[in-house]
């Protein structure tokens, strides 16, 4: 996926678990020798909100919040279930995804 030319890699590991160490993700992301992308996200099962989201950025450190991976993230949430809303726990706290129009997600953070 890609948010305002950020791509993206995303794994749901919501019902299979994926935690990739550091080499692993630095490998996917590498543009020449693996899929490409400017980080990893990897959904996962959250008991405060729809799911939560991992970031992992190319060097493999996980990061706390991403606005860009939000919104696309987001984006595949509200489309999955169907509402108007979503909550999505990040690193950095709980994040309300609704969708905003054709294709556009518009966040909350409190």
């Amino acid at each position: 996926m890609h948010g305002l030319r950020n791509d993206f890699i995303v794994v749901d590991g919501r019902t299979l678990s994926f935690r990739p160490d550091a080499d692993h993700i630095r490998r996917l992301c590498d543009r020449h020798a693996g899929i490409g992308a400017d980080q990893l996200l990897v959904i996962e099962a959250s008991e405060q909100a729809t799911a939560r989201m991992r970031i992992y950025n190319i060097d493999g450190e996980e990061s706390e919040t991403c606005l860009n991976a939000t919104r696309c993230v987001g984006w595949l949430l509200l489309q999955e279930s169907g509402m108007p809303s979503i909550s999505l726990e990040t690193g950095g706290g709980i994040i309300d995804c609704a969708a905003a129009g054709e294709m556009r997600v518009s966040l909350h953070l409190g």
